[in-house]
């Protein structure tokens, strides 16, 4: 960056995903930077998780068909099929694990709601205790807990964006 005319102290926001090489980089050349990171990056994690969930939970049990697609997508796609609908609402009605883990990803939008930063910190807040409360004790829900851990606790909101920082406000996310 120097070598460009460029000053690390002067970046005060970098936006990565969650990748250990990138917010190791970040931390360790750009220690005044505050690290954001996209709401689909944090989607993404928890959908990855929730797909963990799925397939240890189907190696014990029978899922469902056309059950892996509709708990991929969100709850608000108007494009299920019936016999996707009907897969998730028996999976539900099964009190499964992926069923919890699938309502953990589902509601994350929940934070996304929040009108100000303060609302947006408080859901961080309750969402986290109330999911981290609801996969404890159960072994299928492990992949989960790992998601919960990702850093929401050190998310910010700023409004009318679409992502989250470990320092201000962001339009929600998780952060490191």
């Amino acid at each position: 960056m120097a070598a460009h005319g460029g000053d690390a102290d002067n970046v005060v926001e970098v936006v990565c995903d969650m990748s250990p090489a990138f917010l190791g980089g970040v931390i360790e050349s750009l220690p005044k930077a505050k690290v954001t990171v996209d709401w689909f990056h944090i989607v993404q994690a928890f959908t990855k998780r929730l797909d963990e969930v799925r397939k240890k939970e189907r190696r014990e049990q029978k899922h469902p068909k056309s059950l892996r697609w509709v708990l991929l997508k969100s709850l608000k796609n108007e494009h299920h099929t019936p016999k996707q609908v009907a897969a998730l609402q028996e999976l539900v009605a099964n009190l499964s694990a992926t069923a919890d883990a699938w309502v953990i990803k589902e509601k994350l939008s929940w934070i996304q709601k929040a009108s100000t930063p303060r609302a947006a910190r408080w859901r961080i807040t309750s969402y986290l205790n109330i999911m981290k409360a609801s996969v404890s004790g159960k072994p299928l829900l492990k992949p989960m807990k790992k998601a919960l851990a990702l850093g929401a606790d050190k998310c910010a909101i700023r409004k009318n964006e679409r992502s989250v920082s470990g320092g201000s406000f962001t339009r929600t996310g998780l952060a490191k």
